[in-house]
């Protein structure tokens, strides 16, 4: 499947130039931020018959961010966020680990126990960060259910069980830059894209 993110808001005529271009899945930010998504655009996408993935991030860009506390913090705010903006619920909610760690998956372990905690059952977890992180959430902890793989930090090694792979960005027409993504597994979209 091909996928894009993006970090600004799209109108309708850019999602139909997407779909037109065979774009299946696009990735939006959450939360109240200039690059957050709002229930409008969510509707838009699904109505076009595309799959939205959620990604909340608030820094997440340096180790010291991934506390428990701080976890169940987010989970929590991307929780309510994401029904505010009236997306369906089991759909997984990417978290960032927009960062170089040393021991990823063990760093960062207690931070994604709470944000599971926090989502209460409403969205799946996921992350999105290197090779390392890919690789040790998904092999070693439950409770995520979906991986997105960023090339930074990877060293050049993609991994082959990550569900997504974000591979550069493109101006595919002016003023639209996105990034490109290989989605190789559809969790649920197929439940929440709209019709036609």
């Amino acid at each position: 499947m091909r996928g894009v993110d993006i970090g600004r808001r799209l109108s309708l005529e850019e999602i139909e130039f997407l779909r037109a271009r065979n774009i299946e899945v696009i990735f939006r930010y959450i939360g109240p931020f200039p690059k957050g998504t709002d229930p409008s655009e969510i509707s838009m996408i699904l109505s076009r018959g595309i799959g939205v993935m959620l990604i909340g991030q608030k820094t997440a860009n340096f180790p010291g961010y991934f506390t428990p506390a701080q976890g169940a913090q987010d989970g929590a705010d991307y929780r309510q966020w994401s029904l505010e903006l009236g997306a369906p619920l089991g759909i997984p909610i990417l978290f960032p680990v927009d960062t170089d760690m040393s021991d990823p998956a063990t760093e960062a372990n207690g931070y994604f126990n709470a944000a599971y905690g926090g989502l209460d059952g409403a969205y799946d977890l996921g992350v999105y960060g290197e090779n390392d992180l890919v690789e040790g959430v998904a092999r070693f902890y439950g409770g995520v259910t979906y991986t997105w793989q960023t090339p930074a930090w990877s060293h050049g090694i993609v991994s082959q069980i990550a569900d997504a792979y974000q591979f550069g960005s493109l101006e595919i027409k002016p003023g639209l830059v996105v990034d490109l993504n290989v989605v190789r597994t559809d969790p649920q979209w197929r439940l929440v894209r709209g019709t036609a």
